[in-house]
Protein backbone atom coordinates (compact mmCIF):
# COMPACT_ATOMS: atom_id res chain seq x y z
CA UNK A 1 0.00 0.00 0.00
CA UNK A 2 1.62 3.63 -1.01
CA UNK A 3 0.01 6.39 0.88
CA UNK A 4 -0.10 9.59 -0.19
CA UNK A 5 -0.15 12.35 3.07
CA UNK A 6 -0.99 15.28 2.78
CA UNK A 7 -0.75 18.68 4.72
CA UNK A 8 -2.54 21.77 4.49
CA UNK A 9 -3.47 24.88 6.20
CA UNK A 10 -6.90 27.37 5.69
CA UNK A 11 -7.87 29.97 7.76
CA UNK A 12 -5.48 28.26 10.58
CA UNK A 13 -7.03 25.33 10.59
CA UNK A 14 -4.20 22.67 9.99
CA UNK A 15 -4.87 19.27 8.38
CA UNK A 16 -3.43 16.39 7.64
CA UNK A 17 -5.04 13.51 5.62
CA UNK A 18 -3.95 10.08 4.73
CA UNK A 19 -5.33 8.48 1.36
CA UNK A 20 -4.09 4.90 0.04
CA UNK A 21 -2.54 6.28 -2.83
CA UNK A 22 -2.14 2.76 -5.05
CA UNK A 23 -2.35 -0.87 -3.43
CA UNK A 24 0.20 -2.96 -4.15
CA UNK A 25 3.90 -3.62 -2.71
CA UNK A 26 7.46 -5.03 -3.35
CA UNK A 27 5.25 -8.86 -2.63
CA UNK A 28 2.01 -7.83 -4.12
CA UNK A 29 0.22 -6.89 -7.37
CA UNK A 30 -2.23 -4.10 -6.85
CA UNK A 31 -5.19 -6.62 -7.24
CA UNK A 32 -3.82 -9.38 -4.65
CA UNK A 33 -3.48 -6.84 -2.02
CA UNK A 34 -6.76 -5.64 -2.57
CA UNK A 35 -7.86 -9.33 -2.65
CA UNK A 36 -6.23 -9.74 0.59
CA UNK A 37 -8.00 -6.75 2.15
CA UNK A 38 -11.16 -8.34 1.44
CA UNK A 39 -10.33 -11.59 2.15
CA UNK A 40 -9.00 -10.50 5.84
CA UNK A 41 -11.04 -7.15 6.66
CA UNK A 42 -9.88 -5.11 9.26
CA UNK A 43 -10.11 -1.23 10.72
CA UNK A 44 -8.10 1.35 12.34
CA UNK A 45 -10.46 1.56 15.17
CA UNK A 46 -9.01 5.11 16.77
CA UNK A 47 -10.32 4.18 20.01
CA UNK A 48 -7.80 1.23 20.36
CA UNK A 49 -4.67 3.23 19.53
CA UNK A 50 -2.51 5.76 22.17
CA UNK A 51 -2.20 8.78 20.24
CA UNK A 52 0.86 10.64 22.90
CA UNK A 53 4.48 10.99 21.55
CA UNK A 54 6.96 13.49 22.51
CA UNK A 55 8.33 16.32 20.70
CA UNK A 56 11.46 18.31 20.08
CA UNK A 57 11.77 20.72 17.36
CA UNK A 58 14.40 20.73 14.65
CA UNK A 59 14.79 23.68 11.99
CA UNK A 60 11.56 25.24 12.94
CA UNK A 61 9.58 21.77 12.77
CA UNK A 62 8.42 19.65 15.41
CA UNK A 63 10.18 16.32 15.34
CA UNK A 64 8.66 12.76 16.81
CA UNK A 65 11.63 11.83 19.65
CA UNK A 66 11.73 9.39 22.21
CA UNK A 67 13.87 11.84 24.54
CA UNK A 68 13.45 12.67 28.25
CA UNK A 69 13.09 16.29 28.47
CA UNK A 70 11.08 16.65 25.22
CA UNK A 71 7.29 18.15 25.24
CA UNK A 72 4.77 15.43 25.21
CA UNK A 73 1.47 15.40 23.20
CA UNK A 74 -1.55 13.75 23.45
CA UNK A 75 -4.76 13.97 20.88
CA UNK A 76 -8.20 13.34 22.46
CA UNK A 77 -10.14 11.59 19.02
CA UNK A 78 -13.92 10.84 18.85
CA UNK A 79 -13.84 7.27 17.84
CA UNK A 80 -13.71 5.94 14.46
CA UNK A 81 -13.41 2.75 13.10
CA UNK A 82 -11.91 3.08 8.85
CA UNK A 83 -11.40 -0.19 6.98
CA UNK A 84 -8.21 -0.47 5.37
CA UNK A 85 -8.67 -1.35 1.91
CA UNK A 86 -8.42 1.05 -1.70
CA UNK A 87 -10.54 3.65 -0.22
CA UNK A 88 -9.04 4.28 3.16
CA UNK A 89 -9.00 7.80 4.00
CA UNK A 90 -8.19 9.34 7.45
CA UNK A 91 -8.22 13.18 8.53
CA UNK A 92 -7.38 15.54 11.30
CA UNK A 93 -8.32 18.46 11.65
CA UNK A 94 -6.96 21.30 14.60
CA UNK A 95 -7.81 25.06 14.82
CA UNK A 96 -4.75 27.12 15.62
CA UNK A 97 -7.27 30.28 17.50
CA UNK A 98 -8.51 27.17 19.67
CA UNK A 99 -5.08 26.36 21.09
CA UNK A 100 -5.02 27.35 24.61
CA UNK A 101 -1.68 29.93 25.57
CA UNK A 102 -1.08 26.56 28.94
CA UNK A 103 -0.83 24.39 26.14
CA UNK A 104 3.08 26.09 24.65
CA UNK A 105 5.74 24.83 26.66
CA UNK A 106 9.43 25.40 26.60
CA UNK A 107 9.85 23.17 23.12
CA UNK A 108 6.49 23.95 21.06
CA UNK A 109 6.36 27.88 22.13
CA UNK A 110 3.98 28.58 19.19
CA UNK A 111 0.61 27.70 18.51
CA UNK A 112 1.72 27.03 14.84
CA UNK A 113 4.33 24.09 16.50
CA UNK A 114 1.11 22.84 18.63
CA UNK A 115 -1.04 22.13 15.66
CA UNK A 116 1.69 21.00 13.40
CA UNK A 117 3.27 18.44 16.35
CA UNK A 118 -0.79 17.47 16.34
CA UNK A 119 -0.93 16.53 12.70
CA UNK A 120 2.40 14.79 12.96
CA UNK A 121 1.62 12.49 16.04
CA UNK A 122 -1.93 11.58 14.18
CA UNK A 123 -0.41 10.46 10.63
CA UNK A 124 2.26 8.68 12.89
CA UNK A 125 0.01 6.84 14.67
CA UNK A 126 -2.02 5.86 11.60
CA UNK A 127 0.76 4.85 9.49
CA UNK A 128 2.20 2.08 12.12
CA UNK A 129 -1.08 1.14 12.84
CA UNK A 130 -1.89 0.75 9.14
CA UNK A 131 2.10 -1.01 8.71
CA UNK A 132 0.68 -3.73 11.22
CA UNK A 133 -2.64 -4.21 9.68
CA UNK A 134 -1.10 -4.73 6.59
CA UNK A 135 1.93 -6.85 8.32
CA UNK A 136 -0.67 -9.14 9.90
CA UNK A 137 -3.11 -10.31 6.90
CA UNK A 138 -0.15 -10.27 4.19
CA UNK A 139 1.09 -13.03 6.63
CA UNK A 140 -2.46 -14.87 6.87
CA UNK A 141 -2.77 -14.37 3.29
CA UNK A 142 -1.17 -18.15 1.65
CA UNK A 143 -1.92 -19.96 -1.67
CA UNK A 144 -5.14 -21.59 -0.14
CA UNK A 145 -7.43 -20.05 -2.80
CA UNK A 146 -7.81 -20.95 -6.26
CA UNK A 147 -8.21 -23.77 -8.35
CA UNK A 148 -5.74 -26.65 -8.95
CA UNK A 149 -6.31 -29.55 -11.30
CA UNK A 150 -5.48 -33.10 -10.63
CA UNK A 151 -5.77 -36.44 -12.57
CA UNK A 152 -5.84 -39.59 -10.28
Amino acid sequence: MNLLITNDIDDNVFSTTISVKEMGSSELTNEQEIAICKDFPRKVIFKNLDFTGKFSVVDNAPVLTNGNDDEEVTLTLTNQEISVDENFVATYRTDMKKVADSELGAILNTKELVCQARCLLFTSVVKAELKRILDDIREKATSFTGETEEMI
